[in-house]
């Protein structure tokens, strides 16, 4: 195995947090959105967080901030890259990320769950607020002698003085080739989207329906323990027992 410089480690670092992390991101987040419009709602939930995880892994590794534990949770992946590395992210964005950590990837419909009809628009701004980080650090001086990373992270955070939909990554992935409208993802990235749409929209009509659904185990809590001896239910279904 041919010996690496801290050059090309650095490169191929950022290149598997761009390609591994970032761009399956953004699919996850195409995909979420599409499972939103059918109102597939778990399997939208799940690609929420699939997504976010993904972004928040990202921007840990970009920052070459160790997270060598296996974790789906993404407060903990906040907890872990915010001591070094705040991000600006809205109130809403972060009661969505709660929100979708509180749902704690079930993917098996182990507990009820809940929709009041706006976690699309929800989500589309949590991963336009999150993605903005998801760059390599910049270790180079800008002609003017500033850091390259400091003028990118004042780049990222004045976006928010303009609509979303103008901002543009530095290092364009999977959603700038889908905001191509010969791109095959184009209409279900943009469809109802203020911050990956048409600059122009200023607002969305969309009928919301509040909906609940109960799990089986939660109408049935006794076959928990005769259902562990044929499948895997985790121990937190404990709690469905009453």
């Amino acid at each position: 195995m041919a010996q690496l410089t801290p050059e090309m480690t650095d490169r191929l670092l950022n290149e598997f947090a761009l390609r591994s992390f970032r761009d399956v991101a953004d699919g996850d987040y195409i995909a979420a959105r599409m499972a939103y419009r059918a109102e597939l709602l778990l399997q939208a939930f799940w690609a929420s967080q699939q997504a976010l995880e993904k972004y928040l892994k990202g921007i840990l590794l970009f920052r070459r901030i160790p997270c060598t534990k296996r974790t789906d949770s993404l407060t903990e992946l906040l907890e872990k890259l915010e001591p070094t590395f705040p991000l600006d992210l809205s109130t809403g964005a972060r009661r969505f990320i709660t929100f979708i950590n509180e749902w704690d990837v079930d993917r098996y419909f182990t507990f009820p769950y809940m929709s009041d009809g706006d976690e699309l628009f929800k989500l589309d701004e949590a991963v336009w607020e999150v993605r903005r980080y998801c760059i390599p650090l910049g270790r180079r001086m800008s002609p003017q002698g500033m850091p390259v990373a400091e003028l990118d992270l004042q780049y990222i955070e004045s976006a928010r003085d303009r609509p979303p939909q103008l901002f543009r990554t530095t290092v364009p992935g999977v959603i700038e080739h889908e905001l191509d409208p010969k791109s095959p993802a184009h209409k279900a990235l943009t469809w109802k989207n203020l911050y990956f749409g048409n600059p122009k929209t200023k607002s969305v009509r969309h009928a919301l329906k509040s909906t609940s659904h109960n799990s089986p185990l939660f109408r049935h809590p006794e076959i928990i323990d005769d259902l562990k001896k044929f499948v895997y239910i985790p121990d937190s279904a404990e709690i469905l027992k009453r």
